[in-house]
């Protein structure tokens, strides 16, 4: 079972207030950071004030930092086994912040005993740049470098540093990266991480890596269906400041998103028609939803046998959209969690930015068991 699929049996509703585990001892900086890792687990998923054992009958209820017992499974938080076991032990809240937990007098009982850890990052482990900054795509701004450190440009290495991208794509494991099927024909050999300006360098060195194969899903070139593709690496991608995992969208595998908006990252063209228009740097846009009937009969009148349904999202106001360059990037949504997630890949449009033919995406929600499955083989 991959690391989500017990958090949505799990997810209740997501805190709003910050949850810690607060150490007695404030100059304790090992319980601090202890309490501060269970605390970025559970908050990932309920809200703890549910399901609480007032009476510890076989121990004492006492802090986590403060339960020697218990501390072996820190590195284990990623199962939600153990986070479920942590979660039923819980036997006080205060104001909904400070959490304690049932320590066992003598040995616990037996806790789960993980094997390996998922191929898929934890929730608490992707979705966040870890840089403080925060900040083609036409009609857009150019996006701060290393805010979206799971963008990857897909596409081929030239001379020195120049990488040509043709397609975005969203890092999602530590070997993965999520694109769009179209953009094979004529292949892409590589993948760049941790890029922004494609001709100069950057701050962080940027990650090269083959690609070693690519996976589709009965892609339709006629139709645009199932427009989607993993592409499989040939080594292990180093996470560090500039190249993050974004989240999948597991907590919102129901969701339409029928309010809300989005926002979408390329190099891509800036205008349409003008070949000289590629962005060097990536440029980011907010695009709001548009609902999938609406698309379907705006689209219907290009009569192209195009098929939007529930595998697609749609998005655009006719100001800010992707274009020519952008296919497979990213369509993030940023969680109540203050989490991005990549609910979308740019698939097409009707030129760039026209306010009768919104962006049309693949939706990532209806592919998520399909993803599992290939990335866990």
């Amino acid at each position: 079972m991959n690391c989500h699929s017990v958090f949505l049996v799990l997810l209740i509703h997501l805190a709003t207030a910050q949850i810690f585990f607060p150490s007695n001892n404030n100059n304790n900086n090992n319980n601090n950071n202890l309490d501060y890792e269970v605390m970025d687990a559970l908050m990932s998923t309920v809200r703890i004030v549910n399901n609480i054992n007032p009476y510890c009958l076989r121990g004492h209820c006492v802090l986590f930092s403060q339960c020697a017992n218990y501390h072996h499974l820190i590195t284990k938080l990623c199962k939600p086994s153990v986070l479920d076991f942590i979660r039923s032990r819980i036997c006080r809240v205060e104001n909904n912040k400070r959490i304690y937990i049932c320590c066992p007098n003598t040995r616990p009982p037996n806790p789960p005993n993980p094997t390996l850890p998922p191929i898929i990052p934890c929730i608490y482990e992707c979705g966040v740049s870890r840089l403080t900054q925060l900040g083609r795509v036409v009609g857009g701004v150019n996006s701060v470098e290393g805010k979206w450190p799971w963008l990857a440009s897909v596409g081929f290495p030239l001379d020195n540093h120049n990488f040509r991208s043709v397609c975005g794509g969203t890092v999602i494991t530590r070997r993965h990266v999520l694109t769009a099927a179209h953009c094979f024909g004529p292949d892409p050999t590589h993948v760049r991480l941790g890029e922004h300006n494609l001709t100069k360098p950057n701050d962080a060195a940027p990650q090269d890596f083959s690609i070693a194969r690519h996976i589709e899903n009965g892609f339709n070139k006629r139709t645009h269906e199932n427009d989607i593709s993993i592409l499989v690496l040939d080594r292990i991608i180093n996470f560090g400041d500039y190249v993050q995992p974004a989240c999948l969208p597991f907590t919102y595998k129901n969701n339409y998103f029928l309010t809300d908006s989005f926002t979408v990252i390329g190099w891509g063209k800036s205008i349409f028609g003008d070949s000289s228009s590629t962005s060097l740097v990536p440029r980011e846009a907010e695009v709001p939803t548009v609902p999938t009937a609406l698309c379907q009969a705006k689209y219907q009148r290009w009569q192209s046998g195009a098929v939007i349904d529930e595998r697609n999202i749609c998005a655009g106001n006719g100001v800010q959209d992707t274009c020519t360059g952008d296919s497979g990037g990213p369509l993030n949504y940023l969680g109540h969690d203050r989490r991005y997630y990549v609910v979308g890949l740019v698939s097409y449009g009707i030129v760039c930015g026209k306010v009768d033919y919104p962006g049309v995406y693949t939706r990532i929600s209806t592919f998520l068991d399909w993803i599992v499955e290939k990335v866990q083989q």
